[in-house]
């Protein structure tokens, strides 16, 4: 039998907190063709490159590209990055390409 607790209650914190910036978004992910991006409101603009897992890119384009077609990529993990201005990843995330 199980007996309820008397008491203060325990504090516990569920997830972890956001410490960096609003980071560069992406979604649907999983994808099968479109793959939409929010870039985050303290970058004006970069490259966007998309990496397969054996480091070939796939995409590439500079200015603030909103989406990527990616119904002709190969189902698997990509990463994406933004790269500033002086050639630095700014933020990165992975994605998951499903088949058509």
């Amino acid at each position: 039998m199980m007996r309820p607790v008397v008491g203060s209650p325990i504090p516990f914190q569920v997830g972890v907190p956001e410490v960096a910036p609003k980071a560069l978004e992406v979604y649907p992910n999983p994808a099968t063709h479109t793959l939409f991006i929010r870039w985050p409101e303290t970058v004006m603009e970069g490259t966007l490159r998309m990496y397969d897992m054996q480091g070939r890119i796939h995409y590439q384009a500079g200015g603030r590209t909103d989406n990527i077609d990616m119904s002709d990529m190969p189902a698997g993990i990509y990463l994406v990055h933004l790269v500033g201005k002086d050639g630095n990843i700014r933020y990165s995330t992975k994605v998951v390409k499903t088949r058509n």
